[in-house]
């Protein structure tokens, strides 16, 4: 049998492993956009922190330890961007722009999510990044290495921007929160979320809840994010407002989507198509509480779904519900 993975990260390689480890005989393909699989990509922000932690630190396994060691035809720099349903194949484009076909028997979109970017006037400046891949990450990191950055400004309050916010306070760059939303934590209770504004506001951090961003506009070498009642300026700009689904690919080849266009799955992640599967973040789940569905781009519900479409595919029927009983875990954070 072919099983085809289309995505090198968390659900898409823990299906991948596991799955050769229950049959070995098993022809696996899996397609990977980028060079990186396999990383810890919640540690992101706390390598960050520390000037002198190689990113390279991140990476689980490297992709020749799949192919030499498990067997697995894992091919990096390759986009899948079509799915023919009908003759069970796909096909794509690498990054060298040659194109690639392959067939399969059991397919399993693992595509992941993707950061929201503001439909907002120089959010594509060089000082404007986001933190989603590792090569986000090093990117990050070589711009605070090579520029003299002193002075950062975060568009949203979720957790990554949290996270990088303490990140920059331990670089010693001075901080600012932004975000249009007029509660600084809607997600958590008011009493633990006063908390948490106390301590950044201790710790010397600026927030300023309830301002629509306008633009972001070149500066002295830097930028002015301009908002309604006040600018920020700044060395370096992290837009941090949530993640999408990655399922374009999905529609496309007419599959159902579900919450917040995510890929809709039932209770053995299939897709409404029976031979072909999808987990992780691009894909929806069913609420452990309410059982009703949601969507939760997490780390360690991707890997065991990725567990749970390997059993499936290989004979052995394995639901999986929800891990994370959070009503609002369908709602980007903004």
């Amino acid at each position: 049998m072919k099983f085809v993975i289309i995505g090198g990260d968390a659900a898409g390689m823990s299906a991948a492993s596991r799955a050769k480890r229950k049959n070995p005989d098993l022809d696996i393909t899996v397609l990977e956009q980028t060079y990186d699989v396999s990383y810890s990509a919640c540690g992101m922000p706390y390598n960050i922190a520390d000037p002198e932690r190689d990113m390279e630190k991140l990476v689980v396994r490297k992709a020749d330890v799949f192919i030499e060691k498990n067997k697995i035809n894992l091919l990096t720099g390759h986009k899948v961007t079509a799915i023919d349903r009908t003759a069970k194949a796909i096909s794509g484009i690498t990054v060298k722009g040659e194109t690639f076909n392959f067939n399969y028997d059991k397919l399993f979109i693992a595509t992941g999510a993707t950061p929201v970017i503001p439909d907002l006037p120089g959010v594509d400046l060089p000082q404007v990044m986001t933190l989603k891949s590792l090569e986000h990450g090093k990117y990050i990191k070589s711009y605070i290495k090579e520029n003299s950055i002193k002075k950062a400004v975060i568009i949203g309050m979720g957790y990554i921007a949290l996270e990088m916010c303490e990140a920059f306070k331990k670089r010693g760059i001075k901080t600012s929160m932004v975000k249009p939303g007029p509660v600084f934590l809607p997600w958590l209770a008011p009493k633990l979320a006063d908390v948490v504004y106390e301590e950044l506001t201790d710790e010397g951090i600026e927030i300023y809840s309830g301002q629509n961003i306008e633009k972001i506009e070149p500066l002295d070498g830097g930028v002015n994010v301009v908002c309604t009642r006040l600018n920020l300026k700044a060395d370096i700009v992290l837009v941090a407002v949530g993640v999408k689904p990655c399922s374009e690919i999905a529609e496309d080849a007419g599959l159902d989507l579900g919450i917040s266009d995510s890929i809709s799955v039932n209770r053995q992640l299939k897709t409404s198509d029976k031979n072909i599967y999808s987990a992780g973040d691009c894909a929806d789940a069913y609420h452990i509480v309410s059982d009703k569905k949601c969507w939760i781009p997490l780390a360690l519900r991707a890997n065991r779904a990725g567990w749970a479409v390997a059993d499936n595919i290989c004979g052995i029927e394995t639901s999986l519900k929800a891990d994370v009983p959070d009503k609002n875990a369908s709602i980007l954070i903004l």
